[in-house]
């Protein structure tokens, strides 16, 4: 059995028109192979027959077309082929094998026809399962074309994949490149945020130290104010002195003269402190000590003549 494969195979392969008839068109489902009514003379076993196929498929009796079905009449010799074009072809067989055309006895040519029909039977039944496994083999071609053709959409998808990670890649290596940028920047900003942090806090502390120069200025300036007051106060009494005082009246006079320049000085004066008051509340970062100081002066020369003026009096 394992020999007539090997030759089915080999026949197969060198003549594949041969086989093609075993499944192809309605007409015929195995070989046939016609006698006349006479029986073979020899014995003919299927690897026989076989061999004789071959030497067919070798001698291109089937070339130029697919056969749809051919017949061999073993008594004359002749093999007759039908091709799917519908034409028709017949060779006189290999003269090799005399004895296949040799008239049979009696019952040696019934036994022989017997195994002939046996041997068709394997051989149509081989070539069936060639065929067979020759479409198997197709389809399984076919399904691994299209395993091809998924591997290299596979591998399309895959080249796809690695660009776009690679684009992704890319980007990260920019992103990352972005966020070393904004960090550098971050920390820059931040230590200059600190530096003007702390040029505000020295600057709060300025104008708190301000501030308070500024109280302490305008607390000088109400203690002033209350001199004034005093001062006003002294020159209401000094007039009702001087009202009262009518026997020293030329005196008086001259006195008056001298006290009403020193009340239009000292009203002056007030003008003048309220201006300078003004002044120094726009500008005491500048000039506050000396204001104060020159206030002081004046209020003590006020005072001196306020006192010669008592003095005098």
């Amino acid at each position: 059995m394992e020999e007539k494969l090997k030759e089915n195979e080999h026949f197969k392969r060198r003549s594949e028109t041969v086989t093609k008839p075993v499944v192809q068109g309605s007409e015929r489902s195995e070989y046939v192979m016609e006698g006349d009514t006479e029986k073979i003379s020899e014995k003919i076993d299927a690897y026989t027959i076989m061999q004789q196929l071959i030497e067919w498929g070798q001698q291109g009796l089937a070339e130029e077309g697919n056969l749809r079905e051919f017949s061999m009449n073993v008594r004359d010799g002749v093999f007759r082929a039908l091709k799917d074009d519908g034409r028709q072809s017949s060779k006189g067989l290999m003269p090799e094998n005399p004895w296949l055309f040799e008239k049979p006895n009696s019952v040696a040519g019934f036994n022989d026809s017997n195994k002939l029909y046996e041997a068709q039977k394997e051989i149509g039944g081989l070539i069936k399962r060639s065929q067979i496994l020759r479409v198997a083999d197709e389809e399984k071609e076919r399904e691994l074309k299209i395993l091809r053709e998924a591997d290299k959409e596979k591998d399309r998808e895959i080249k796809i994949l690695q660009k776009e990670n690679k684009r992704l890649m890319n980007a990260m290596t920019e992103k990352d490149a972005q966020l070393g940028k904004r960090e550098k920047n971050r920390v820059y900003n931040e230590k200059k945020y600190n530096d003007l942090e702390g040029s505000v806090r020295k600057f709060q502390e300025r104008v708190e130290s301000q501030s308070i120069k500024i109280t302490k200025m305008q607390t000088e300036t109400d203690g002033l104010r209350g001199n004034l007051v005093e001062a006003k106060n002294q020159l209401k009494n000094a007039r009702e002195e001087s009202a009262n005082a009518k026997r020293k009246q030329a005196a008086a006079e001259k006195r008056c003269e001298a006290h009403k320049r020193s009340l239009v000085d000292a009203e002056k004066t007030r003008l003048d402190d309220q201006a300078i008051h003004a002044s120094c509340l726009q500008n005491m970062e500048e000039a506050h000590e000396g204001i104060i100081q020159r206030k002081c002066d004046e209020v003590e020369g006020l005072r001196k003549r306020i006192e010669e003026k008592e003095t005098m009096d």
